[in-house]
């Protein structure tokens, strides 16, 4: 178990949802949380995933890191329009 999950701020997550960008702390190891589906962060996948991926796709905005890991939905080690079409398909 976690010694510790903090949100993307910094700040202790004490209680709630984890989120792409939250970090936990696992036998003083740090390791970045990516929800998959959860491009933007907000600890749910809903239509500002599918814009920010579909404007990462057009190369009208940037995603790295957990946030880029979150967009590859099918786990084939890429960002494309197979996950967008995932992702559309999971959104609340």
């Amino acid at each position: 178990s976690a010694e510790n999950v903090y949100k993307a701020d910094g700040t202790i997550a004490k209680s709630g949802k984890l989120k792409t960008g939250f970090t936990a702390v696992i036998d003083s190891r740090t390791y970045v949380i990516a929800v998959c589906g959860d491009v933007t962060g907000e600890g749910n996948v809903n239509s500002k995933d599918v814009t920010l991926l579909q404007k990462y796709l057009c190369d009208n905005a940037e995603l790295d890191g957990a946030y880029l890991k979150a967009a590859d939905f099918n786990l084939d080690g890429e960002a494309d329009n197979r996950d967008l079409v995932l992702i559309s398909r999971q959104k609340n």
